[in-house]
């Protein structure tokens, strides 16, 4: 009975987490750029964490984490996939944060595995005919961190996913 109870707790936490996560991506302007960033920050894996952050992560699960990078790719598809801004993110506020989040993923290869579960999603459609190499080039990413996300993908239940892994390009 009492796991079940935090159980339920935990998600409950995850699910205010989440909305949190997707109003902060809506509001997101010039204007309020330092505010949102910081509340935004909050919410990253331990390990990348400054010490003065609240440990979000602790209360609500690394899920609240892997629906930020997902909410943050959804919101930057157009910018990566199609090289120009969407409509909800206008100003590529968005995708610099998605940029810095993946890099700081890359260069962790013990939280590379987050990279992995968030392109896990079947929806929205973007996970589904997820383009690695694109998104590699468009996030900057240099050989080795590109190396450090595909290794991650080998170990992802989707055949698809996996073979993106398998198939990138050297740089070398």
């Amino acid at each position: 009975m009492d796991a079940d109870r935090r159980k339920q707790n935990d998600l409950s936490r995850a699910n205010i987490v989440r909305a949190q996560v997707i109003f902060l991506c809506s509001t997101l302007n010039d204007e309020n750029w330092e505010d949102k960033l910081l509340e935004l920050k909050k919410v990253c894996p331990s390990s990348m964490r400054s010490a003065e952050l609240p440990q979000l992560e602790e209360e609500s699960g690394v899920e609240a984490y892997i629906t930020k990078i997902r909410k943050f790719i959804e919101i930057s598809a157009p910018r990566i996939f199609q090289g120009k801004n969407g409509p909800q993110d206008p100003t590529g506020l968005i995708f610099r944060l998605l940029s810095e989040e993946i890099k700081a993923i890359a260069n962790k290869p013990t939280l590379s595995y987050r990279f992995r579960d968030a392109l896990n999603a079947e929806q929205p459609v973007v996970f589904k005919i997820f383009d690695f190499e694109r998104f590699c080039e468009q996030i900057g990413l240099d050989g080795l961190e590109k190396s450090v996300l595909a290794l991650s993908l080998l170990e992802s239940p989707k055949s698809d996913l996996q073979q993106k892994g398998i198939s990138i390009r050297s740089p070398y």
